[in-house]
């Protein structure tokens, strides 16, 4: 994926120039992606603290082949409906949540990727992420799509921010993210929740 400037510029009417960013997320569920998802988790198994939310079945840690857990888990989860719920948000609220983030990386002097991707999986945490610029969502924890909308954010700050976070321990990595998803969309999402750390 190429980098884009911070945003292009057109005019509007002739008199006034606007700032404007082309930037897409693009949602996707499909076996390549649940399996990628697995791939990306394997190595982190069994390290998981007991106290993240977490789902990834004992079958999958061996590495056989996983296709009959995967479709179990599709037809217990309705990943294809959640992705086009996600999808039709994104694009409802796209303008306003962009040029909120992209005013907010011109500052920091951030880049950022013309697309991402947003891929649904059933396994992991809530959301995930892997460099330089997917998402994953995890739509069997019984979370709604608000919630998962908002998490898909949160993993997008990740990637936005990873230059800032990547020598910072995992707590202060996250109450990075979630001070900064406030600072930048907390008048969109009043009721968007910090994660508690003891």
């Amino acid at each position: 994926m190429k980098e884009l400037p911070m945003y292009s510029y057109r005019s509007t009417i002739g008199l006034f120039i606007q700032p404007y960013f082309f930037m897409e997320i693009y949602f996707e569920y499909n076996d390549e992606s649940v399996r990628r998802s697995i791939d990306i988790l394997r190595p982190f198994l069994p390290g998981i603290p007991e106290s993240m939310h977490f789902r990834y079945p004992e079958e999958l840690l061996a590495g056989k082949d996983n296709s009959s857990v995967i479709e179990n888990d599709d037809h217990l989860y309705d990943a294809s409906n959640m992705k086009n719920a996600l999808a039709y948000l994104w694009r409802e609220k796209r303008n306003v949540l962009s040029n909120a983030l992209v005013a907010y990386c011109e500052k920091g002097g951030i880049s950022l990727y013309e697309e991402y991707s947003c891929a649904m999986t059933f396994y992991g945490p809530y959301g995930f992420y892997e460099l330089p610029c997917n998402i994953f969502l995890n739509v069997a924890m019984g979370k709604d799509v608000e919630f998962l909308f908002e998490t898909m954010l949160h993993e997008l700050l990740h990637i936005v921010l990873n230059n800032q976070l990547e020598n910072l321990p995992y707590v202060e990595r996250e109450k990075m993210v979630d001070n900064t998803f406030v600072k930048i969309w907390g008048d969109e999402f009043p009721s968007y929740e910090k994660q508690l750390f003891e």
